[in-house]
């Protein structure tokens, strides 16, 4: 069903009035979050990644710097369902000719 404006709810800790956040995947478990956001000030998208708490409140989101840093556009990121692969598109300068997809796996806890 829609929703008509009254029932809508921004996710507290994730979403900010001063950045957009958009385009979230979820692990499996519902524990990771992991989406694109402006955050970064530099008027540049970055993926981050926020986890849930023991108490149901998402952490602080923190940038995916190993992604972050390598690629001059990302979009459209997708956990796999164990959450230790993330898809993406990106555009990576002096790399690549166009967007294509990429992924990354999780060497330990938020490190890619």
């Amino acid at each position: 069903l829609a929703q008509d404006g009254s029932d809508r709810k921004v996710v507290p800790g994730i979403s900010t009035t001063q950045n957009t956040e958009f385009a979230p995947t979820i692990s499996a478990d519902g524990k990771v979050m992991i989406f694109e956001s402006d955050a970064n000030k530099k008027n540049e998208w970055g993926l981050f990644e926020s986890r849930l708490d023991d108490n149901g409140n998402w952490t602080q989101p923190v940038p995916l710097k190993a992604i972050n840093d390598k690629c001059n556009f990302l979009a459209g990121p997708s956990l796999s369902y164990d959450g230790n692969i993330l898809y993406f598109t990106a555009f990576i300068e002096d790399v690549t000719e166009s967007e294509d997809i990429y992924y990354s796996e999780r060497l330990d806890g938020t490190n890619w």
